[in-house]
């Protein structure tokens, strides 16, 4: 794919705040910040205080700002976007949100059709073995063993088990997504791009994979950090199903690998409504914004960058969550697993590999996140905390 490109023009010496900050006014697509946030990144550049950026100064946040934009390469990723999560066994709709993902089909199709304007598209597929770990129906299989208590109990889908060997505890889903079935396979409303390239996840029998870089423990890898790598890609427009779930763990990834990342908040669907506000929440603290696909024509049109890119590129807008990163560590010292019930469900907290929050009425699941702890290329990334109450 050739992008077209549209180029930031660079920001001449001397300029005043109120230059500055119209500046920065233009080239935002989203949010339009007040004084006082234009202020923290007019003073990361003013070292001086003088109130004008001189040369020295304004080369910075040219350096900063304009050549960072300039250099962006999009990447358009789709997720899940499959028959059992569209209408099949474990469609979104029926979650506590009754969110409908036919909804989002026609924006979604928008933003493919206008693939050549993306530098790359990819889809990840859910793609299981048809004795997944996950798979409610083959809990009891012989080549695993559920703790006694889960043992001597009658169990349904949605439940959340811990099994000695494996040793980790997961959520028994309904059957779905296995590997070439028509539930596994992409939804046939959704366009195909065919220059684009496709992710498969969760396709080891034992361990669960929300994300669409790795699974959820983090310790195996899919190829989509080495395909985006390896044609420049460093900003990503995420979407698909479910937002709190898959979509969120693939955008916090993205963000834990430094990508640009953003997610298409009208082109994705999800099951629960607080846990969607959660999700969204913490990573916004991960300078994460949540757009429309009409802010992501703003950008493929005019090249205009979401509000808190600008904050990434200047490294602003992470307190928060670098707090609440600290706090989170602390609370999890305290037990590797803990079980409480609060509005009448069922909060898991610990550890291990997911973490899941169900309600007894149906899919009000909760992701769990790899911990990807390193990039493609081998540099180190910060091992962020979890937020209470998400994973």
């Amino acid at each position: 794919m050739v992008a077209k490109k549209h180029r930031a023009k660079p920001i001449p010496p001397n300029q005043s705040f109120e230059e500055f900050a119209e500046f920065i006014r233009s080239i935002i697509s989203d949010e339009q910040p007040n004084e006082e946030a234009l202020r923290r990144v007019f003073t990361v550049f003013d070292k001086d205080n003088d109130g004008v950026l001189d040369e020295t100064e304004s080369e910075k946040a040219n350096q900063k700002i304009v050549e960072q934009i300039n250099s962006l390469r999009s990447g358009f990723i789709l997720v899940d976007f499959q028959n059992d999560f569209v209408d099949g066994s474990l469609g979104i709709k029926h979650g506590r949100a009754k969110q409908d993902p036919y909804d989002a089909i026609p924006k979604i199709n928008d933003l493919l059709n206008r693939h050549d304007d993306f530098d790359m598209v990819v889809y990840t597929l859910d793609w299981h073995p048809q004795n997944h770990i996950s798979f409610y129906e083959h809990c009891r299989n012989n080549d695993r063993s559920l703790q006694k208590f889960d043992r001597q109990r009658k169990l349904k889908p949605f439940d959340i088990v811990s099994f000695e060997e494996p040793s980790l505890r997961q959520v028994l889903y309904p059957s779905h997504c296995t590997m070439n079935s028509w539930g596994a396979a992409l939804h046939d409303d959704i366009v195909k791009v065919e220059s684009s390239k496709y992710v498969t996840k969760g396709s080891a029998v034992y361990v669960d994979s929300y994300s669409g870089f790795a699974d959820n423990t983090g310790q195996n890898k899919t190829e989509l950090e080495h395909i985006l790598r390896e044609d420049g890609i460093n900003a990503l427009f995420i979407c698909g199903l479910a937002l709190d779930i898959c979509v969120a763990s693939t955008t916090r990834d993205a963000a834990k690998l430094k990508f640009f990342t953003c997610v298409v908040e009208d082109c994705s669907k999800g099951l629960s409504e607080d846990q969607i506000k959660k999700t969204k929440d913490e990573l916004r603290g991960r300078n994460v914004p949540y757009v429309t696909s009409d802010i992501v024509k703003a950008f493929l049109d005019e090249g205009k960058v979401p509000w808190l890119w600008v904050c990434h590129m200047v490294g602003l807008g992470e307190r928060r969550h670098r707090r609440h990163r600290h706090r989170s560590h602390h609370n999890q010292s305290r037990s590797s697993s803990e079980t409480s019930i609060e509005d009448g469900e069922v909060q898991i907290k610990g550890h291990g590999p997911t973490r899941e929050l169900l309600s007894d009425n149906g899919l009000n699941v909760v992701d769990g996140s790899s911990d990807v702890n390193s990039s493609e290329n081998g540099e180190k990334v910060e091992d962020d905390g979890k937020q209470e109450g998400s994973e």
